[in-house]
């Protein structure tokens, strides 16, 4: 099951946030089983809120994951998760790395699936070089099969 719900005054991201999560949940490269996703798009503040009071940061940022799976359920075959999305903070990081803001919404995406997947990248190494890895050939399939 997947839900997307737009809280941020402009509600034109929903419908593209939900077709660009189900193309990346069929990538073969995720090998999923099981999806229980809610995706919520935020404005700045009410993810900073989060994001401080969940993270101990201050300020927004692009995307937040939140795993529901039970203690000791760790498939990676399977999510049962939250994610949740600063359309704004995906705008801003698109014009920095000078990338479409599509393609900085994959990513996002891309990113937080990961997450749920169990995989992280906060304490650097090996670990951390895997996920970005694996979530740059993600998106570039996504991106390049969405082109005409």
């Amino acid at each position: 099951m997947l839900a997307v719900l737009d809280l941020t005054k402009n509600k034109r991201w929903e419908q593209k946030t939900a077709e660009l999560v189900r193309r990346i949940l069929a990538q073969p490269a995720l090998a999923l089983k099981k999806v229980d996703l809610s995706i919520v798009l935020l404005p700045p503040p009410a993810i900073a809120r989060l994001n401080n009071y969940w993270r101990g940061q201050k300020g927004a940022t692009d995307v937040l994951s939140f795993s529901l799976k039970e203690p000791g359920r760790a498939a990676a075959a399977e999510i049962f998760g939250e994610i949740f999305i600063c359309p704004k903070q995906v705008l801003a990081q698109a014009k920095t790395y000078k990338q479409k803001p599509r393609a900085e919404l994959t990513r996002v995406l891309v990113h937080g699936i990961l997450h749920l997947q169990g995989l992280k990248h906060e304490s650097g190494g090996r670990a951390a070089a895997e996920m970005l890895t694996l979530q740059e050939k993600i998106v570039k399939r996504i991106l390049v099969k969405a082109q005409p």
